[in-house]
């Protein structure tokens, strides 16, 4: 927990001492008065919204523990969400706050045993939240720095046959993670009516980590469990290309491609090899989980 509380008042000094020095500068009036922003028609309006519909897919379980016989095991695509609201706080900075998530991930499979068939199942949900000052340092370039919470959970579940009945595990892993980050923004392409920007970003976080295993056997009230808990970091990097199309003064329309890397998280297929019964603790945290695909959006600004 003192991790977690350096890390965020960190972020907040960071983020208040970029928006003092921000709001120092021009005013929103002097800002649309300027040749420079003139030139910019995408920068012309204080407020802008920004809705998309994800389609993300996860990286399959990279097992460790589990045997080959689970490698059919996939999250695949999953649908989500994002939604980001900017304000302009000066000719040269602007301050945005996003969101994306989805909880949808999720497969089934069938497994061979020595002793007949069993089942295994996935699910996955991930959630992200950020708040960010992106400063403008070139007619091209951006600087970003900011906060962001990431939640991720993972659930794993085994049936295996036993002599008289199945055993059955279940594992629910999960990972808070808080932090500083910071980025760049280029612009690719600004025409018209078209442009194109790429983002990168990248932080360390703190992850409040924590899962719980259950087992169950086939005599009667057999049973065990885990619960544990660990403080670790995290990293997170994310990468963006959006194009964005005006068909109006005040709407467009977005497409893009996302990718999402985080490494140094609890992952649900891992904890049943590191679960101790006997002393109720174990907990692994060196897994990673990778994500890509695109967005569809549109845009309102005023």
């Amino acid at each position: 927990m003192r991790l977690f509380r350096s890390l965020v008042i960190m972020s907040a000094i960071v983020v208040s001492g970029l928006t003092a020095t921000i709001s120092s500068g021009q005013t929103l009036k002097h800002r649309i008065a300027s040749n420079e922003e003139l030139s910019n028609p995408w920068s012309l309006t204080p407020w802008s919204l920004d809705s998309a519909s994800l389609f993300l897919f996860r990286s399959d379980p990279n097992s460790k523990s589990l045997g080959p016989e689970f490698d059919d095991l996939s999250y695949g695509f999953a649908y989500g969400y994002l939604i980001r609201l900017e304000r302009q706080l000066s000719h040269r900075a602007r301050f945005e706050t996003r969101y994306f998530g989805t909880d949808d991930w999720d497969d089934t499979d069938s497994i061979a045993t020595p002793v007949g068939p069993g089942q295994s199942g996935l699910a996955s949900r991930l959630h992200s939240v950020e708040l960010n000052v992106n400063q403008m340092v070139s007619e091209d370039w951006e600087f970003i720095a900011g906060f962001r919470y990431l939640r991720l959970q993972d659930k794993f579940s085994l049936a295996l046959p036993a002599a008289a009945a199945t055993e059955s595990y279940h594992t629910q892993a999960s990972n808070d993670l808080f932090g500083a980050q910071i980025g760049a923004r280029a612009r690719l392409w600004n025409g018209q009516r078209f442009s194109m920007t790429t983002d990168v970003k990248t932080g360390l976080f703190g992850n409040g980590a924590h899962q719980r295993t259950t087992a169950q056997f086939p005599a009667p009230g057999a049973s065990a469990s885990v619960n544990d808990f660990e403080d670790s970091v995290a990293f997170a990097g994310e990468w963006t290309l959006q194009g964005n199309y005006k068909l109006t003064d005040q709407w467009s329309v977005d497409i893009g491609y996302q990718l999402l890397w985080l490494d140094g998280v609890a992952e649900g297929t891992e904890q049943l090899a590191a679960s101790n019964p006997f002393t109720n603790s174990g907990i692994d945290t060196d897994g990673d989980a990778f994500y890509q695909g695109f967005l569809v959006g549109i845009d309102y600004a005023w």
